[in-house]
This record gives C-alpha cells, sequence and structure tokens, in this order.
C-alpha cells in the first residue's frame, strides 16, 4: 500500500503561501517606511536650499545698500 501524503503536501503547501504572505507585508512596511524617510530627507533638503537662497538675497540686499 502507498502511504498517504495529501495531509503533507497540504501542510506543506500552506507553509509556504504563509511565508510568501508574511514576505509581501514584511516588503510593503519597508516601502511605506523608506517612502516617508525620502518625504523628510526632500523635504529638510528644500528647507535648507530656501534658507541658503534667503541668505544669499539678504547679502545681495546688504550690498545694495553698502553701496
Amino acid at each position: 500500500m502507498k502511504p498517504n501524503r495529501s495531509g503533507f503536501s497540504l501542510v506543506l503547501s500552506l507553509t509556504i503561501m504563509a511565508a510568501m504572505v508574511m514576505m509581501v507585508i514584511v516588503l510593503a512596511s519597508f516601502l511605506q517606511v523608506e517612502s516617508r524617510l525620502a518625504q523628510s530627507n526632500a523635504g529638510f533638503l528644500r528647507a535648507r536650499f530656501n534658507a541658503l537662497a534667503s541668505a544669499r538675497i539678504a547679502i545681495a540686499q546688504l550690498q545694495v545698500m553698502a553701496g
């Protein structure tokens, strides 16, 4: 007689599917964190460039006023 292994293949299939679902969840959360980090970094760079531009405008105005 051939041993019944259909239960084993079912458990193995469910385990593999659960592992794939976990990988998708981890990847989605990683992408969400990376997206937030990129947005934060973009805001920081925008603020820095605005501050530099304002400083240059202020220096130019001081030079105009000083003659």
